[in-house]
């Protein structure tokens, strides 16, 4: 159990509730407003904008000037509320509504607030890495991604490298970190304030309007005489212009966004992207991303030499490293299950309940805050909720099992034979790309894309036959729009975030409504409007959730739908058609 750690599970919150206080809205009018639907026993009210967040404000301007994000959604609303007041929750919510944000900004708030158990936690040399936070994914391309997102926030937050300032070099197994000395002015010649105890300057909290000079400026200002009576009083440094150029690098945005909330001017920072190299260096020493795929010793080396405050990672993978005695759960304070549902799909139930266990038996459950995420709730995760979470608050968006509105479905009924011809005439018509394309198989994926080729279409084939690294590569290339029409199983249809899709083709119809919806969720993301079209076949095992998805969803339903005894039977593929056997 971590040491030094103070739980702030009965502390009371000082989040404001602004919602009733300066607006008299009722919560239930603003939940009724945005279609969320909660169940527990005081529940908090949801939260209208990230202002009313306990995050440095440097990431509150990072989100609204960098990514463009101006307020939360209604997932985010409420369960950013209900973790910052200390509460379990299981989130319902439709692929694409910002449930990855809806973590990792408490984990933000989380890791700021306790910045001093950070401290206290890399000074210990201890054998296995304790973490303090633990994200767990269904798959290696989802710890990517979850991954980056992470150091990104964490990076624009400066929360591990005030915490680095404030110890200087942390000793781990004979290895040394890096400390103050990249980030402090060490020309101050004694301890005095604002000067830290280590001859450098302290890094402000949070970039606020009025801080004091930052130990960005390499070379101090008028450097004090602290011989002359009386004492030296260092002149005020003038306030820089309220502007922000444009810049096209993300080193060139942080400095921007530094400069905007009060720090030097550009031109007083000499090595500016090598200091934001330097922070980023730091984020990626407290982050770790474990997943197979790779060779374990390498994570083990990794876990060995830095102490890692945050873990993201697969079941399997996970567990290996534990029983190899490099990683301890027991300190985990905030833990998250991403994608419960797809865990549980791929018969990992077992497995997530020994995570659970690792995390929970020798500490307070009361001091872990657990949340769980899932698009879908099959009876399974209310297993395993019981066991995970403590008295949780239920958070749902949406109608469950459902598709977004602003997602329009095309369901054509075709032959086998028809597959390659339509595929064309989808293709051809569609203005612009990324495009998705799901396929049941491997074997299929291979022979789509090949075909493709043929067609002198630029695609690519994704599946888990193919090694790690050309996985990444290729979702990296799609992501930049390298790669035109990216072909897959299942396997890109949880966790893929990919903003510019704005079309989806089932080549092949999934075996779960479940996975339908998953697949659907590539597209349409936050509100975007999306397209979907799905090649239905007599072999179709879903034809009856399907009929009853596209009803809901308001969608034309073919007439073949109208008698789904047809499908799902044995079929026999032939030149001319298919037919039940």
């Amino acid at each position: 159990m971590l040491q030094n750690f103070v739980p702030l599970r009965n502390q009371p919150s000082t989040i404001q509730t602004s919602l009733r206080a300066n607006q008299n809205i009722s919560a239930d009018a603003v939940r009724s407003r945005h279609g969320i639907e909660v169940e527990g026993d005081n529940v908090p009210d949801p939260i209208s904008s990230f202002d009313e967040m306990e995050i440095p404000q440097a990431l509150k301007i990072f989100l609204k000037r960098v990514k463009k994000i101006s307020k939360p959604t209604p997932i985010q609303m409420q369960s950013i509320s209900c973790l910052q007041h200390q509460r379990d929750i299981i989130c319902l919510s439709a692929t694409g509504t910002g449930k990855t944000y809806g973590y990792l900004l408490p984990l933000c708030s989380f890791l700021w607030k306790r910045q001093n158990n950070i401290h206290h936690q890399a000074q210990r040399n201890q054998q296995a890495s304790q973490p303090l936070c633990l994200i767990i994914v269904p798959t290696r391309e989802l710890v990517n991604q979850v991954l980056a997102i992470t150091r990104e926030l964490l990076s624009a937050s400066n929360i591990f490298v005030q915490s680095s300032t404030n110890y200087g070099h942390s000793q781990r197994n004979g290895h040394s970190t890096p400390g103050p000395s990249h980030f402090v002015d060490n020309s101050s010649p004694v301890n005095h304030p604002p000067f830290n105890n280590t001859g450098g300057r302290a890094l402000p909290n949070q970039w606020n309007f009025h801080p004091p000079r930052s130990q960005f400026i390499q070379q101090p200002i008028n450097t004090p005489n602290y011989n002359q009576h009386p004492p030296y009083t260092p002149p005020r440094r003038p306030h820089p212009p309220y502007t922000l150029p444009q810049r096209p690098s993300y080193q060139q945005q942080m400095s921007n966004m530094a400069n905007n909330v009060g720090y030097a001017y550009e031109s007083q920072i000499p090595n500016a992207n090598q200091q934001y190299a330097n922070i980023e260096k730091i984020v990626k020493q407290k982050i770790i991303g474990l997943c197979g795929g790779t060779p374990v010793h390498d994570d083990v080396t990794r876990l060995n030499i830095d102490q890692h405050v945050v873990v993201i990672a697969t079941p399997g993978r996970l567990l290996d490293l534990c029983s190899r005695n490099v990683l301890n759960l027991d300190g985990v304070r905030y833990f998250v299950i991403d994608e419960c549902d797809r865990i549980l799909d791929m018969g990992m139930e077992e497995q997530l309940r020994q995570i659970v266990a690792k995390v929970t038996i020798n500490s307070n459950h009361d001091d872990i805050r657990t949340s769980l995420w899932s698009a879908t709730l099959p009876e399974s995760l209310e297993r395993i909720a019981r066991s995970a979470v403590i008295h949780p608050i239920y958070v749902c968006c949406g109608i469950k099992n459902s598709v977004p509105r602003n997602i329009q479905q095309d369901v054509r009924f075709l032959h086998t034979y028809q597959k390659r011809e339509v595929l064309l005439d989808v293709l051809r018509q569609i203005p612009y790309p990324p495009v998705l394309v799901f396929t049941s198989s491997k074997d299929k994926v291979d022979d789509v894309t090949e075909f493709l080729h043929g067609e002198q279409f630029h695609a690519a084939a994704l599946h888990s036959g193919y090694p790690q690294d050309y996985r990444n590569d290729v979702i990296t290339s799609f992501r930049s729009d390298e790669i035109d029409i990216l072909v897959a199983t299942d396997l890109a249809s949880r966790g893929l975030d990919v903003p510019t899709i704005t079309h989806i083709i089932n080549y092949d119809t999934p075996d779960t409504i479940e996975d339908y919806i998953h697949r659907v969720g590539r597209t349409g993301r936050f509100g975007r409007a999306g397209n979907v079209t799905t090649f239905l076949t007599l072999d179709c095992k879903i034809a009856n959730e399907l009929k009853e998805l596209l009803e809901c969803s308001n969608c034309d339903v073919p007439l073949q739908l109208r008698d789904v005894k047809m499908f799902g039977q044995k079929v026999l593929h032939t030149e001319m058609g298919d037919r039940v056997a």
